[in-house]
């Protein structure tokens, strides 16, 4: 739906680009969105940015946006630990279109400080970052194996 049929205007939201139904993120949220004809509203599937000067995102992440971005294999953690499919943890494909949780590569799906990181049992602190190189810095060499 439109953003002007949600009360959400040009003038209240001068610099946001309200201009038809595309999507944005007014709020500050995980991702921008949009509203559904059911008066809801759903999260768009917008790519990463590329924020970073050196950045290739199948083998590093951008330090700047703490891996978010990382769209690469990797799939242990920094202790050597297998991680799990994002499937079988809290964190729903569905509900974070934008994070690329495909079977069980490190991510961030938050974009929360450090870098991309994984589950590795179904506890609550059974997480840990990955060994994902930051782009820039170690990411010519990079196996991303």
């Amino acid at each position: 739906l439109r953003w002007d049929n949600n009360n959400y205007t040009a003038v209240d939201f001068p610099y946001a680009g309200l201009d038809e139904n595309y999507c944005r993120n007014l709020d500050g949220d995980f991702s921008a969105w949009c509203f559904t004809e059911d008066g809801g509203f759903e999260y768009c599937d917008v790519p990463p940015c590329n924020a970073c000067k050196y950045s290739n995102f199948e083998k590093c992440g951008c330090r700047e946006g703490n891996q978010a971005d990382y769209r690469g294999s990797i799939r242990t953690t920094i202790g050597g630990k297998e991680c799990l499919n994002w499937k079988d943890t809290i964190y729903a494909r569905d509900n974070h279109p934008w994070a690329g949780l495909e079977e069980n590569y490190c991510r961030n799906p938050e974009n929360t400080d450090g870098q991309a990181w994984c589950y590795f049992g179904q506890g609550v602190d059974d997480w840990d970052y990955c060994d994902v190189p930051f782009c820039g810095e170690e990411c010519e060499n990079a196996d991303p194996e």
